[in-house]
């Protein structure tokens, strides 16, 4: 298999009050995407449970979650089946690297 580079897929979908995600690799077949995501000063996910592997690299800012807080520079890993909530209290930017979409819990 060769090596691939493409351009974002689409522009930035909001995901939520001052969350956006912008699309830079997705597989269809496999569920393996790759994005950018941004959360603007105070802006959360809620509770939400992976259905796969999720991988983040922090980029600017800093996000926190129920088992830590995550300043640039942090990785951070969600196995398949953890569970968590993010939020944002000074805004960030994030490569974000998952295989299949969360489950958000009620």
């Amino acid at each position: 298999m060769l090596p691939s580079t493409t351009q974002p897929i689409e522009s930035w979908q909001v995901l939520g009050e001052g969350v956006k995600l912008r699309m830079l690799y997705q597989d269809v077949q496999s569920g393996y995407q790759v994005g950018i995501i941004h959360y603007e000063p105070g802006a959360s996910v809620p509770m939400h449970e992976h259905v796969g592997d999720e991988h983040i690299y922090v980029l600017s800012g800093s996000q926190q979650d129920e088992r830590g807080s995550y300043p640039a520079g942090s990785y951070v890993y969600n196995p398949q089946g953890s569970k968590h909530s993010v939020k944002s209290p000074d805004g960030c930017s994030a490569l974000i690297h998952w295989h299949k979409p969360v489950r958000f819990i009620d």
